[in-house]
């Protein structure tokens, strides 16, 4: 662990609160968020909070933002590393260990918090008899302010998929049922950092928390392993908004993103293969495979023939299919000397009387339509990471 400093609260009712929930809030650079971040939490209405802030060396005054706060509120606390770690996994990892909650959430220094995401997921993990709760939140674009219409889990049909590992006990409320890993992994992962809360015992018989080892997915690995001992509920209500910006890491590293997590999927479907079906098992691997077509194809249009090649290959041995072996042997071959070739062959038959205008665009849209199918079908299947993938297809392959 990096040194770090312990910036206490100078409010001099300090030791007299005693948090139920810890939120762990580990901030890079966030100078421009922080304190919206910081206000959504401390506006909750359950107010038997502790924040604690990580601040992960940043430079542009994030730190001293916080520390404004620390001497105005004593329920926010700010460790302050010296050395920047560039992973959210060691600064959940620290905030964990400083935590005193009987429960735990997250908060990320960029996101804001509805007032009732606290309360409605602790009323809710009553309700249900449960150790751990998450909930549904919606995409805000950082320019314009403006929200996605349609929130993360309704756009991905969330509650009609997984109906059958659910068990509805309010309008709102619903148990997951003890196969529900077998959704997680075979579907989508469903739980998000930016709603999720359980009890810090849980972590008791875990030996990692957050996998440093991981830039990305490190998160979606522990939601995985928890969803297999505790008892889980999900509220079918926005309680969070997640900022849409360039610096996210995820918006920097999005090939990552994806790779860790269709790896964290695949170690997790060989970990817990026991408790899973079949068909469970079957699907994760061919998302997981997906996943790994989409990243060759991405290669292959941006001419990174070996790095396309390697990615067919991880999806063959993920979930071997046609497209991933078609996808293999077509990136021997760049795709601009694909639409190079069949220029020349236009030129060649145009001269001697064989082709026209018309063919031409045909040829062309011919290339391309079986790609382009595959992308509207999966746009259309729902999952959001799919769908992004499916989204950067199409828009690759308009330049045809």
């Amino acid at each position: 662990m990096q040194a770090g400093h312990d910036v206490a609260p100078r409010n001099p009712t300090d030791g007299v609160h005693e948090p139920l929930v810890s939120v762990i809030m580990p901030a890079y650079n966030c100078a421009l968020y922080v304190a919206a971040a910081l206000d959504s939490m401390l506006h909750q209405t359950e107010q038997r909070l502790e924040i604690i802030v990580i601040d992960d060396g940043s430079e542009d005054g994030t730190a001293g933002l916080v520390e404004q706060y620390t001497v105005r509120d004593s329920r926010v606390r700010l460790l302050r590393r010296a050395v920047p770690s560039g992973r959210p996994s060691v600064a959940r990892n620290e905030g964990l260990r400083l935590a005193r909650g009987k429960y735990v959430a997250f908060q990320d220094a960029d996101d804001i918090a509805l007032a009732t995401r606290l309360s409605a997921t602790l009323h809710a993990m009553e309700v249900g008899g449960a150790r751990m709760a998450f909930a549904d939140m919606i995409r805000f674009d950082n320019r314009t302010g403006v929200c996605r219409p349609r929130s993360r889990l309704k756009l991905e049909l969330f509650v009609e998929r997984a109906m059958r590992y659910l068990e509805p006990l309010t309008p709102v409320v619903y148990r997951c049922k003890p196969a529900f890993i077998g959704f997680m992994l075979s579907e989508m992962a469903a739980v998000n950092t930016q709603t999720c809360i359980f009890e810090r015992s849980l972590l008791d018989d875990e030996p990692v928390w957050f996998d440093e080892g991981r830039l990305c997915a490190e998160d979606t690995d522990l939601f995985y392993r928890l969803a297999t001992r505790a008892q889980m509920v999900f509220v079918n209500e926005v309680l969070s908004l997640y900022r849409i910006h360039a610096q996210s890491l995820t918006a920097r590293l999005s090939e990552r993103t994806l790779r860790d997590g269709a790896e964290v999927r695949l170690a997790n479907v060989s970990r817990f293969k026991g408790r899973l079906s079949e068909a469970e098992i079957k699907g994760a691997r061919a998302l997981v495979g997906r996943i790994f077509s989409e990243i060759g194809y991405s290669h292959w249009c941006d001419g990174n023939l070996e790095d396309a090649r390697a990615a067919y290959r991880q999806s063959w041995f993920a979930s071997a299919s046609k497209i991933a072996a078609k996808g293999y042997v077509k990136a021997f071959v760049s795709r601009d000397l694909i639409v190079s070739a069949l220029d020349r062959i236009q030129l060649v038959l145009r001269g001697v009387g064989l082709w026209s205008a018309r063919s031409n665009d045909a040829a062309r849209h011919d290339f391309a339509a079986e790609e382009r199918q595959e992308g509207e079908d999966t746009v259309q299947a729902g999952d959001h990471i799919e769908v992004w993938l499916a989204r950067e297809r199409l828009n690759k392959l308009r330049e045809l």
